[in-house]
């Protein structure tokens, strides 16, 4: 939850609190666990871009935050990758 906070004050999200990101963060990852789409997309970027527009983030902003935390995981591991 911490790397997400920091991908919002990234990308200038400063309407939504740090509590918020622990509020909303779990109902997200709970409703992309149940097995609708193939790894929860789509249904991950609407939760982000329903869920954070209640505390003023554009959706836009939401749906990038959305996609650089399914993608951060993958970056890391070319950079890992590169190591071993």
């Amino acid at each position: 939850m911490l790397s997400i906070w920091c991908v919002g004050c990234g990308l200038g999200v400063v309407s939504a609190k740090f509590t918020d990101y622990f509020l909303y963060l779990p109902i997200i990852n709970s409703v992309t666990a149940v097995p609708i789409t193939i790894s929860g997309f789509g249904v991950r970027e609407g939760m982000y871009i329903k869920m954070f527009h209640e505390v003023g983030v554009a959706e836009p902003v939401a749906l990038v935050m959305s996609l650089l935390v399914i993608s951060l995981p993958y970056l890391w591991s070319i950079v890992g990758g590169g190591f071993s």
